[in-house]
């Protein structure tokens, strides 16, 4: 997380943040989405109410009466409220684009955005994704990112983006980016505020006591090993990767914890005496999450294209309106992202809405065996010995299992960016405490 990079003695700005340098003084300043935690809206109707005013001017301010603008559709919830909105705002269809693999339909959901479209009224164009762009695309989204990010979707991202650009005027692209964050989207955080409840038991130190003898590479094992050592349970859902499983993969012993990259913004939270679970989960997503992964990786595939994408869900006046709502309007049972859901049946039919959500995928594990990647990646770790030979081969091998793909997918794009820059590179923070 910023302001770490992978390289030594170089920091990066934080998200929202300004810097000013001058007579030898540096300053910063930025946005915090902490300073609205604070509980003001607790019916349902007025969240309602706001939440839908404040999306509205926030897609309204993101729109150009001067040049072109596409809209990203996947046709699930998020992108498909984004453009629903648009449309009513706009005096000509809008144009709207969706991702699809051709001969792997059980990854497709073309079906889904073309029905959005449909009701919408847009003018829909389908791009196709293939092997080939899969393989074309791999050094110019390393190149283009200039870090290691592992998401396997940013190779379609870029591809979509690319385009746009050759075959059409746009020149904004907006995006339902930052959702699944600000709405409690992701299934896992109904889990684990569930396990948070552990906290509370008076007699916990032979629970404590057993998982500390007993580790497993098991996130799960992770979740109730820290409960029971009353540590921070949530760090972002970008934690993939175990302390355990780093200290077995890495060819040399390490001081590296996951809780490094948090410390700060947990300081940074729990200096306001906010004390609610849930809240700290937006707060860390927002910070983390969106601001280190999933908006870098749009800003950068769609500025490689010189387009400027915009994401009206991580407007600030609409993410101060959220936080200040009561953290129960959120939930309905095991319904996820229930406001957002419920302002949606104004926008479009529900079968979109209430469909079951699908993580996005596509067949990237299968497509990098079939190019060599595997291969690629033994003869990389043998040049510069980063990883443990056994335990990188158990990840390779889990993968084609489907196990741990996205894990083996972020270790290629890290040995590939690794050979790139090795004349530059040095040891960032997650190698640098090795003994």
């Amino acid at each position: 997380f910023t302001p770490h990079t992978f390289y030594a003695d170089i920091q990066s700005v934080q998200p929202a943040q300004m810097i000013a340098y001058e007579l030898g003084v540096l300053q910063s300043a930025w946005y915090n989405p902490i300073v609205p935690l604070e509980t003001s809206i607790r019916e349902k109707k007025e969240a309602l109410h706001l939440i839908e005013a404040a999306l509205q001017q926030s897609v309204q301010k993101r729109l150009s009466h001067e040049v072109e603008s596409a809209f990203l559709l996947s046709g699930g919830l998020d992108s498909s409220v984004i453009a629903a909105m648009a449309t009513r705002m706009c005096n000509e269809p809008i144009h709207t684009y969706s991702l699809g693999y051709e001969e792997y339909t059980r990854y497709d959901e073309r079906h889904y955005a073309k029905a959005v479209a449909s009701h919408i009224g847009s003018v829909h164009h389908e791009v196709i994704f293939t092997y080939e762009d899969f393989v074309s695309s791999v050094d110019a989204v390393l190149y283009h990112l200039d870090t290691p990010l592992n998401d396997p979707a940013a190779l379609p991202l870029y591809h979509l983006m690319g385009h746009i650009k050759k075959h059409s005027h746009a020149k904004i692209v907006l995006s339902g980016e930052g959702s699944d964050e600000l709405f409690f989207g992701y299934r896992p955080h109904l889990e684990l505020l569930e396990i948070e409840g552990l906290k509370k038991l008076s007699k916990k130190s032979w629970l404590k006591n057993y998982f500390n003898a007993h580790p497993s590479l098991h996130r799960e094992w992770t979740w109730y090993r820290r409960i029971f050592n009353d540590e921070v349970l949530f760090r972002s859902s970008l934690e993939s990767w175990s302390d355990t499983l780093i200290e077995k993969l890495l060819s040399k012993k390490t001081s590296y914890k996951n809780w490094d990259h948090v410390a700060h913004f947990w300081e940074r939270y729990d200096a306001f005496n906010i004390n609610e679970d849930s809240k700290w989960y937006r707060y860390i997503e927002l910070s983390a999450t969106q601001s280190n992964y999933f908006l870098t990786k749009l800003d950068r595939l769609s500025s490689a294209h010189t387009l400027e994408a915009r994401a009206p869900f991580m407007d600030a006046a609409l993410i101060n309106t959220v936080m200040r709502c009561d953290s129960a309007l959120f939930f309905q049972g095991q319904e996820t992202k229930h406001l957002l859901k419920t302002l949606a049946h104004a926008y479009l039919p529900a079968s979109i809405i209430t469909r079951k959500k699908k993580g996005f995928s596509y067949p990237y594990i299968e497509w990098m065996e079939r190019m060599g990647a595997f291969e690629e990646m033994r003869a990389l770790n043998e040049t510069h010995r980063v990883f443990n030979k056994d335990a990188l081969e158990r990840l390779i091998v889990g993968a084609q299992k489907g196990d741990f793909k996205q894990h083996v997918f972020g270790l290629y794009f890290y040995l590939r960016w690794l050979n790139v820059n090795d004349a530059l590179y040095i040891m960032p923070k997650i190698l640098k405490g090795c003994v």
